[in-house]
């Protein structure tokens, strides 16, 4: 992810590569090889987590590599556009590090978090709509028991949206390339460890450092076992405001949490 960071901010011509198509093509395969490396390598360290369990943690399904691939494609062909049309005009990227405190750069990455869980809630939810599910996020369902690989899966509407969205936080607040790294980076591995089945979860899986206002793989299981609850991204806030957060969750939440905390206990 580190690389995708140099990616948008390194013109291509810079790397020896010049003229317009040339240098979108450049950008979009190294973008491209980029995410998809970061879905593999997750894949692989979030698989041995879950293969501490007695229930192991279940293979990607063709059509889940397939709308992996897809995702990849669209996301690095919308960050490679937007940086062949001179973006960094409009990115809010700045490399001065004394211009600023330590402050901003946390207030900043808080600020990302929170809107980039506003932007993915209200469209999670939209897409739940008959007709926009069945054209954007069907494919991302096919399966009521989510996996590491199911966090890549996403119809090419629904990676054209989150892209857009991705983008449209770097345009409304001000991103330091070390934040920008951070927040790419908590959204994978947020999003690929939120995809893993509880029950292939080992029982000393720390839920308890969740808590009842951050989302982990207990909350969003639920979602795709009943898809009227649970559509937020890093917090239960929007669930709990639109009343789409279980009735039982608190209860099924405090449950894993009793769990383990008795597993980490000295024997």
């Amino acid at each position: 992810m580190a690389c995708l960071v140099v990616a948008l901010l390194t013109p291509a011509s810079a790397l020896g590569v010049d003229g317009d198509i040339g240098g979108f093509i450049f950008n979009f395969i190294v973008i491209f090889a980029i995410i998809q490396s970061r879905h593999i390598l997750l894949a692989l360290i979030l698989s041995g987590l879950a293969s501490r369990s007695l229930l192991p943690q279940r293979s990607a399904t063709a059509s889940e590599l397939c709308l992996s691939l897809s995702s990849s494609a669209v996301f690095a062909l919308v960050m490679a556009l937007f940086i062949r049309l001179d973006g960094h005009r409009y990115l809010q990227i700045y490399q001065n590090e004394g211009a600023v405190s330590w402050l901003f750069y946390v207030a900043s990455f808080i600020g990302a978090l929170v809107l980039q869980d506003a932007f993915f809630y209200f469209v999670h939810r939209v897409l739940h709509r008959p007709f926009l599910y069945r054209l954007a996020h069907k494919g991302h369902h096919r399966s009521s028991q989510p996996s590491v690989w199911t966090s890549f899966a996403f119809d090419p509407v629904e990676s054209l949206i989150h892209a857009i969205c991705l983008i449209a936080i770097v345009v409304i607040i001000p991103l330091h390339p070390a934040t920008l790294f951070a927040l790419l980076m908590t959204m994978s591995v947020w999003a690929a460890v939120n995809h893993i089945s509880p029950e292939t979860l080992p029982d000393d899986f720390p839920h308890h450092w969740l808590g009842p206002w951050v989302i982990g793989p207990l909350h969003h299981c639920i979602h795709h076992r009943k898809q009227t609850l649970h559509y937020g991204l890093y917090f239960t806030f929007w669930d709990r405001v639109f009343r789409t957060q279980a009735e039982d969750y608190a209860l099924r939440l405090e449950a894993v949490q009793k769990r383990s905390a008795s597993s980490n206990l000295p024997s």
